[in-house]
């Protein structure tokens, strides 16, 4: 917000020095293109604050999925082993119809594990677009106030 003194006391001077309009108008001027900027800028940083908080969203969800799928591998393969120790103990063949539960079992839970990753990358993917719709809209609303200040600015001192 540094930024904003040079720019207030060019607007305050330039239109003190104007001749005809009164020092009363020419505060009022400043003042009013003062807030004008400082709305911008606060839009700004809102969403430049937006942005990370939903950058870091999308990259949690990322995290969190791939940490949710060691779990599930993990716990997967334990069952698949006890399943195999309690075939094994059984006296049973491993071949045929348990061999088959197996593959099929296993091919069920790739396809699980690809559904929530896909869902996952559409959070993210999300997010991500939120975040940069939150920093177009920081930067529109800063360039907007630029405007509307000069339009203020100009038309008091056309007022006067």
């Amino acid at each position: 917000m540094g930024f904003l003194i040079p720019i207030m006391g060019g607007i305050g001077a330039g239109a003190a020095t104007a001749g005809s309009i009164g020092t009363t108008a020419a505060v009022a001027a400043g003042l009013g293109s003062a807030a004008l900027l400082g709305q911008g800028v606060s839009s700004y940083n809102q969403g430049k604050y937006n942005s990370k908080v939903l950058q870091q969203q999308a990259e949690s969800t990322q995290i969190a999925q791939q940490m949710n799928e060691k779990i599930q591998r993990r716990q997967f393969n334990t069952g698949l082993a006890s399943n195999r120790a309690a075939v094994g103990a059984s006296g049973i063949e491993f071949s045929g119809s348990p061999l088959e539960v197996e593959i099929n079992n296993i091919f069920e839970f790739e396809q699980d594990l690809l559904a929530q990753r896909y869902n996952a990358n559409v959070q993210s993917a999300q997010a991500r677009s939120q975040a940069k719709l939150a920093r177009m809209g920081g930067n529109a609303a800063l360039g907007t106030s630029f405007l509307q200040a000069g339009a203020f600015t100009a038309g008091k001192l056309l007022q006067e």
